[in-house]
């Protein structure tokens, strides 16, 4: 038999390469690795970051305080080795919804629950930076007895006719403010001025801005829920209001700084603030 193009004349038919083996990773879409692999290059978002870092040795907070180190011992000590190989080496997906976002570590994806994650989060930066925070100036001075008084309006701050006047809640729990306004100045980068407004707020992460929002509860419940009296109650507290006013609130963030849907000049959006 004559040979044709490509053809053999042999009984067994044409000669087939082997195939090559596909591994398992290489099935996989989002792969930390390639950019252009990740199940964002299907959504068409734009620019994702990879989050690698190597295991580095406990941190410790910048102060002397024991009691700022007992608490940040705590937190150690409930320390997850899983959860924290996760958040060290991970890839952001994107945004499930304005609650949930999508990790990507190795070949697994992880729904995370951003308020409850981010509010951990602030915590332990608080408590790491205790005394050494950065601040930024609010652009106008929030006056703090006017925000005390939406606070007392809303229904979180569960107020009831018996405990007396609105205007004399907020007049006391804003006195109380001022007379703390030094150690608050000093250890959280909380000013507050001597005609009891506010001024500036720590910056805890670089060019974000907490949900301003949320900003006259927050004060209600700095001046309410915190114990003035023990040193290391006091700094727990004042960390967990903190870490409560800056976690991911979605629909909290005021118009002039985040917005959830695409931004405008002068705006971020809510997925680059979860990023």
């Amino acid at each position: 038999n004559e040979k044709g193009d490509g053809a053999s004349g042999s009984l067994d038919g044409p000669t087939r390469k082997p195939l090559k083996r596909v591994y398992e990773h290489k099935l996989v879409r989002t792969d930390s690795r390639n950019p252009v692999g990740r199940l964002d290059a299907f959504l068409r978002h734009p620019k994702q970051i990879s989050l690698k870092r190597r295991a580095s040795a406990t941190k410790q907070p910048r102060t002397n305080l024991s009691s700022v180190k007992e608490l940040y011992a705590e937190v150690e000590s409930k320390n997850n080795e899983s959860l924290k190989e996760i958040f060290s080496d991970n890839v952001f997906v994107g945004c499930a919804d304005t609650t949930f976002t999508l990790l990507q570590h190795k070949t697994k994806l992880f729904l995370v629950n951003m308020p409850l994650i981010t509010q951990f989060l602030f915590y332990e930066r608080i408590l790491l930076n205790f005394g050494c925070m950065n601040h930024f100036r609010l652009s106008q001075p929030a006056p703090i007895h006017q925000m005390i008084l939406l606070a007392l309006e809303s229904e979180s701050s569960k107020w009831k006719k018996e405990d007396g006047d609105k205007v004399t809640i907020a007049t006391k729990l804003t006195d109380l403010l001022i007379s703390k306004s030094q150690m608050l100045s000093e250890y959280f980068s909380i000013d507050i001025n001597g005609s009891g407004e506010l001024t500036a707020l720590p910056e805890l992460i670089p060019n974000y801005v907490p949900p301003m929002g949320m900003l006259p509860i927050f004060l209600f419940r700095l001046s309410l829920e915190v114990n003035w009296y023990n040193e290391r109650s006091c700094f727990r507290d004042v960390c967990k209001e903190l870490a409560e006013f800056y976690k991911v609130h979605p629909q909290k963030y005021l118009n002039h700084s985040v917005s959830a849907n695409s931004p405008e000049k002068n705006q971020i959006s809510l997925k680059w603030v979860i990023q």
